[in-house]
């Protein structure tokens, strides 16, 4: 799991430092890139509150014992609200692909 936040982190990362650089030609592909580290993060957490975190809980004995991360997971989400609205580049409209949407 950590490999997988790590992956996670870096991607973050790029995004953070080659915005400024985009390239109005590279608009769209960027948007779809961001979007893409969105939607792999609502994959990582829906995967870990619907399979894992359960089967924690029954491995433990402990129902609840995973709430504090869905609920870090759920503020987590949150602050990337702003980011997940959909917006249209060059007449071509773009949005996250997630399963559960923004919060």
């Amino acid at each position: 799991m950590a490999v997988f936040h790590n992956l996670l982190l870096r991607s973050l990362n790029t995004i953070y430092l080659q915005a400024p650089y985009v390239k109005d030609a590279d608009k769209k592909a960027f948007v779809g890139y961001s979007y893409c580290w969105y939607d792999a993060i609502d994959a990582h957490h829906t995967g870990e509150e619907k399979e894992f975190f359960p089967w924690i809980e029954e491995a433990a004995g402990e129902k609840g014992i995973m709430d504090a991360n869905v609920e870090q997971h759920s503020q987590y989400q949150i602050s990337f609200v702003p980011l997940v609205v959909p917006v249209d580049i060059e007449g071509v409209h773009c949005e996250a692909k997630s399963r559960a949407g923004p919060p």
